[in-house]
């Protein structure tokens, strides 16, 4: 406990003090209350599975944890074997994989083509043991640095393209979606993944800057997210090469592009299966449902909802607005048969009333602002696809779509940047007036 408080002075002070957190329009206050918030969610996080569901409900944050206590004692025996288990994913060496075999979230992972991510948070928790004592709110606590550091490098990515967009709406729409704080929060791969992203948008915007330092970034941020998961480095791929295209091409006709672009990737995809062997991506979705439905069995069926077969390509479109739906939207309320469900429906009811006003307060976006709300809706989309058209598992739509609700938030955001814009005007009228009062 003691190392505890220690360590959420440092990293407090390092947040206050740094100048790599100090973040144009909004106050030193407003940012170590993001941080702080973000370790309260880890630790909700953390009563929920240990009070709510109960350690024995097999959580992968405790196994995590625990898999990453089992790695830790191995330094112990054998440096050497720690460090060559530290930098492997697959050991065949013997000896090595004596040591993973107890391992059972290490040796679970069914690949699909992508590397195992799993050894990647057990390896984070075994690093962080050398620091934590094995007190899990210690590792709570480092996550929750790693995690808000990576919304600070999403927040510099955003405010890149979008200069005249609030600030405070900005860093809202990265700190306050429920699920993105409860999930990213907790000692989980989430927190891992929402760093390698930031830091991976930090080198694109870099890259804009004319910085080309920013294409190491982007390399050292795809190696991390290849460990990670590197599902949703591959889902935000055609996004990311949208902007870089834009960044050093003319920015005329962007739907056009925008467009051509995605038509060509998605062929491309298709079609990989006819030179590559063992990369029929089609059949990859094709398993990947089945295997969905296969842990849906074992789960109460009030948790899965049904999803549209894939039994030809063409299915890939057909399928599309419903894969949308069920990863934004669901649950609903009609499905809400538990607090965390309800909760669930609670915040998709607010994303579907954010985008009912954005419809009605429409304002076309121009310039940078075009090109960030195409971006916004590729990544949206992206994801939206390559989790709705295999997951009929309820609570893991709930979790994986995590990474696309600052993009759905922002896109609200661009394309009523006026009302927006007003809105923000009329805040700081109230604000102000108190702050000059103390």
């Amino acid at each position: 406990m003691i190392l505890f408080l220690l360590y959420l002075i440092v990293f407090s002070f390092i947040i206050w003090r740094s100048g790599w957190f100090s973040l144009a329009g909004i106050h030193r206050w407003f940012i170590l209350a993001g941080f702080w918030l973000k370790l309260l969610a880890g630790i909700a996080f953390w009563a929920v599975y240990s009070f709510h569901y109960g350690v024995e409900h097999g959580s992968d944050a405790f196994a995590y944890f625990d898999e990453g206590q089992m790695l830790h004692r191995v330094f112990y025996e054998s440096p050497i074997d720690f460090f060559r288990l530290l930098f492997s994913t697959n050991p065949s060496d013997p000896v090595l994989q004596e040591y993973i075999a107890p391992m059972d979230r290490w040796n679970r992972a069914v690949n699909y083509g992508v590397l195992n991510d799993n050894p990647t948070i057990i390896k984070f928790n075994a690093l962080v043991m050398f620091f934590s004592g094995g007190y899990v709110h210690t590792h709570t606590l480092f996550m929750a640095f790693v995690s808000f550091s990576g919304l600070v490098l999403w927040y510099r990515f955003f405010t890149t393209w979008l200069t005249e967009t609030p600030r405070l709406f900005l860093f809202a729409a990265l700190i306050l979606p429920p699920s993105l704080l409860f999930w990213g929060g907790g000692v989980m791969k989430e927190g891992l993944l929402i760093f390698g992203l930031g830091l991976l948008f930090f080198g694109i915007a870099e890259l804009k800057n004319k910085n080309f330092k920013g294409v190491i970034w982007m390399l050292l941020a795809s190696f991390l997210l290849l460990f990670t998961k590197a599902y949703v480095l591959i889902a935000f791929a055609p996004a990311m090469l949208f902007l870089v295209l834009t960044i050093f091409g003319n920015p005329r006709h962007l739907a056009l592009k925008f467009v051509g672009l995605h038509a060509v990737l998605f062929a491309f995809v298709l079609s990989l299966g006819l030179w590559v062997n063992d990369y029929n991506v089609f059949h990859m979705f094709q398993l990947k449902q089945k295997d969905f439905y296969n842990v849906s069995e074992t789960q109460d069926a009030s948790s899965t909802v049904p999803i549209p077969p894939l039994n030809h390509w063409t299915d890939m479109i057909l399928n599309a607005p419903t894969a949308i739906f069920n990863t934004y939207f669901r649950p609903h309320l009609l499905e809400a048969n538990s607090l965390t469900f309800l909760i669930s429906a609670l915040e998709n009811l607010f994303y579907l009333l954010l985008i009912a006003a954005a419809i009605v307060r429409f304002k076309r976006p121009r310039g940078d602002m075009a090109t960030m709300a195409l971006f916004c809706l590729s990544c949206i989309i992206g994801l939206g696809l390559l989790i709705g058209l295999v997951t009929p598992v309820l609570g893991a739509l709930v979790r994986y779509k995590i990474p696309a609700l600052p993009f759905l938030v922002v896109l609200c955001g661009v394309v009523m940047h006026p009302t927006l814009a007003s809105l923000s005007l009329r805040l700081q009228t109230i604000i102000q007036p108190k702050q000059r009062k103390s």
